[in-house]
């Protein structure tokens, strides 16, 4: 059961990792259509300074996850570091958990504002109108991604394994 878990975990860090790494290319890819279409018709894309925005915070969002699970994240290290190492892995353990816990109510309140966005059907003030649903969605499943890391993270050291989810 736990190894089912920890196989979620990553299963679900590593898609966090590729909607970010999309977002990423996405990103680069407006900007470059941003230049070109400037060089071409002496204006912008109306929907370029809308849309960096939201592809800049997904690659943050869609990436915590995996950051977690691959140790690349500011977490008191140098506390951690001097303990004796049964304190230090139980304080990991319970910061774990209580960033796990913080992360799924960001997450509920996430998915909720993505709800009554998508109800009511509420846009963005930019002239593309977008449905703003549809980019909350995605951020809600980052935050969502970064509470199941977390708590992977706490299982994993409860069990007796390293801290990360790397070989």
């Amino acid at each position: 059961m736990t190894a089912a878990f920890l196989r979620l975990v990553a299963g679900a860090e590593r898609l966090g990792l590729w909607g970010a790494s999309l977002s990423l290319v996405a990103l680069v890819a407006l900007g470059l259509a941003e230049i070109g279409w400037r060089a071409i018709s002496g204006g912008g894309l109306g929907f370029a300074v809308e849309y960096t925005g939201y592809l800049t915070g997904l690659a943050f969002t869609l990436g915590l996850g995996w950051a977690v699970g691959q140790g690349g994240h500011i977490r008191l290290p140098f506390l951690l570091a001097r303990l004796p190492e049964p304190a230090a892995r139980r304080l990991d353990i319970a910061l774990s958990l209580m960033g796990a816990a913080i992360a799924v109510a960001a997450a509920l309140g996430l998915v909720a504002w993505t709800w009554t966005s998508a109800v009511e059907g509420a846009r963005s003030y930019f002239a593309s109108r977008t449905l703003l649903a549809i980019p909350q969605a995605p951020f809600s499943l980052g935050v969502a991604g970064l509470a199941l890391s977390l708590a992977g993270r706490a299982v994993r050291l409860a069990t007796g394994r390293t801290a990360t989810g790397r070989p």
